[in-house]
């Protein structure tokens, strides 16, 4: 399952979104488990999952969905 985060810099004048070059959705693999914990309804990939979350959440066995 592809990550739903919307794309940065479709309302950012510094970095402003590139269809050529990002995706929208991002479409990058999702975490399913962050240290025995289901997370995958949350349908993220790991830099939008830590960025939500917080870093520090990061700790244990993460696994992806294929």
């Amino acid at each position: 399952m592809p990550c739903a985060a919307p794309v940065r810099g479709k309302t950012d004048t510094v970095l402003p979104w590139n269809p050529a070059t990002d995706n929208d959705p991002c479409g990058k693999g999702i975490v399913s488990t962050v240290n025995g914990v289901d997370v995958s309804a949350q349908s993220l990939c790991l830099p939008h999952w830590a960025a939500k979350n917080g870093a520090l959440a990061l700790k244990g066995v993460i696994t992806f969905a294929p």
